[in-house]
């Protein structure tokens, strides 16, 4: 539980401080988040099948999965965006 706070609250963290002052260290941030939550999203399903039962966080890993996605997608669409204009 508290894992998943810490999670979250450093997801919030870099949205407003070195995503939305546009830090340098932004990108590897929001990366390092993707990573967590693809891996979250993938192992609490599998998981809970192991244990043929629900396990906490099976509830709210598919959502943060798909913005870990959206959230990937967003970053290699503003890269190629940056590339093509330079």
């Amino acid at each position: 539980m508290m894992l998943n706070v810490l999670l979250l609250a450093f997801g919030a963290w870099c949205f407003v401080y070195p995503i939305g002052r546009q830090w340098p260290v932004d990108a590897a941030l929001a990366w390092f988040w993707i990573a967590i939550e693809i891996v979250n999203g993938i192992v609490h399903p599998l998981w809970s099948l192991h244990e043929r039962s629900y396990t906490p966080g099976l509830a709210t890993a598919p959502i943060l999965l798909i913005l870990a996605i959206y959230l990937a997608h967003q970053l290699l669409r503003a890269g190629q965006q940056r590339s093509t204009a330079a």
